[in-house]
């Protein structure tokens, strides 16, 4: 369509020239080579997109330099020195990129997938990678091999994923990686990973894709493990922390990076006193208040290529990172949930994740011309027979650098305590623009 858009265009351009007529031969060999013009443009229009045109736009990423100066360019990492770079053995194509952050180790942001970069927040994220990896032409059996790869190689590249069980991990529910597939051509992984937050910890995903790879949920394990750990620097706020202003939350925020990087060791001296030397800046820290209650404060980080996106919150002066599962419950709690009654804990759940979990993308409560054959409705919360809230709802992507708008839909899932279960995207569409030539 480009290609006859193009040679359109340069037919068009061709004929207001309003060249000369003179004889009908020479109208007639002006017509012929009008026409030769249109195929060697056509031509080179194509070779140029499969060759050269291609090759322009490619960025070199063959080696970690290479790709910190990439991404350099963006704007969007506050260091270069935070930055974890893994490179996956069993495709060139994928480069998985990771950031340091507050009290914890390497954790993902996103990655190079074809030589384009996508956050992990992306709709088609995991689809695509799953794609570089050969899902498409890949039977059963191949692709339960592929999304247990991607998984482990991918999506918790920065984690321990346990064939054994570990020495310090508690309980008899331990078992190694499992993958399985579904009638319907689902296709469900399961693993436990241990991780270094201010304690040892361990955790148990699940994570479960579609047919044509698309990531549709991704949940936690109740039966997670904390293990002390007193090497770790301790960095709980007090509970009478004065976080009334943002300057006040973000000099917090500082305060804990700092402890962080007071405990680095084992790397080298140069690199960490740049990651001591890098200051937060109000431009990249987004924060938003509840006039419900001052106890949550919800943090994000921005990006230039994405906005803002959940990093966080402050719950009675103490931060929990979004991978924090007490987070759900703590905030709940600060919302009133322990007294309420099921109608208010149905309001409650739902005012957490359309104000908090999602603070920074745009909740839809009327459907948009992009998604006119499908089933929008606003937000819908019930509770099942189990006692557990369900929330429904669709939501618009930031849109970013890309020419392109994005749509979830999501579901997230609360127990009767107030404890955080699942989190599930029902639903992604991708509504391209379209080009102007």
């Amino acid at each position: 369509m480009k290609i006859a858009a193009y040679t359109a265009s340069r037919s068009n351009q061709l004929e207001s020239n309003n060249l000369p007529t003179t004889s009908p031969d020479k109208t007639k060999n002006r017509e012929i080579m009008k026409n030769a013009v249109k195929v060697s443009l056509a031509f080179l229009f194509l070779q140029c997109l499969l060759t050269g045109c291609a090759n322009a736009q490619t960025p070199d990423l063959s080696t970690d330099k290479a790709v910190r100066e990439v991404l350099a360019k963006t704007g969007d990492f506050k260091s270069m020195d935070n930055l974890c770079i893994e490179r996956m053995k069993e495709s060139a194509k994928i480069i998985i990129i990771g950031n340091y952050a507050n009290d914890r180790d390497c954790r993902i942001d996103g990655a190079f997938i074809d030589s384009r970069y996508l956050a992990e927040t992306d709709a088609d994220f995991s689809k695509s990678s799953l794609a570089a990896l050969g899902w498409k032409a890949a039977n059963r059996k191949r692709r339960e091999q592929l999304a247990k790869l991607w998984i482990e190689k991918g999506l918790l590249a920065f984690y321990t994923v346990l064939y054994t069980k570990d020495k310090d991990f508690g309980g008899e529910d331990f078992q190694p990686p499992t993958v399985s597939a579904s009638e319907n051509g689902e296709t469900v992984v399961s693993m436990w990973v241990s991780f270094t937050t201010r304690k040892k910890e361990f955790k148990h995903f699940e994570y479960r894709f579609a047919k044509d790879g698309n990531l549709l949920e991704n949940s936690t394990n109740s039966n997670d493990r904390n293990i002390s750990n007193q090497d770790r620097p301790k960095i709980e706020a007090a509970s009478n922390l004065d976080l009334s202003t943002d300057e006040a939350v973000i000099a917090e925020l500082q305060k804990m990076k700092d402890a962080e990087n007071a405990a680095l060791v084992g790397e080298d001296e140069a690199v960490i006193a740049k990651r001591r030397a890098v200051r937060l800046k109000a431009k990249n820290v987004c924060i938003e208040r509840f006039k419900e209650s001052a106890k949550v404060i919800v943090i994000g980080s921005f990006r230039h290529d994405y906005g803002c996106y959940f990093a966080g919150a402050f719950v009675n002066s103490r931060f929990y990172e979004k991978t924090e599962i007490e987070l759900h419950k703590n905030a709940l709690a600060a919302f009133g949930w322990e007294k309420a009654n099921q109608t208010e804990r149905e309001k409650l759940a739902g005012f957490w994740v359309e104000k908090g979990l999602l603070a920074f993308f745009t909740v839809l409560q009327t459907k948009p011309k992009e998604l006119e054959n499908f089933d929008v409705r606003p937000p819908r919360v019930s509770t099942t027979e189990k006692g557990e809230i369900k929330i429904t709802l669709w939501i618009q992507l930031p849109s970013g650098m890309e020419r392109e708008k994005g749509f979830q839909q999501l579901e997230y899932r609360f127990a009767k305590d107030g404890n955080f279960m699942s989190g599930t995207t029902l639903d992604a569409v991708i509504a391209n623009y379209k080009e102007k030539i």
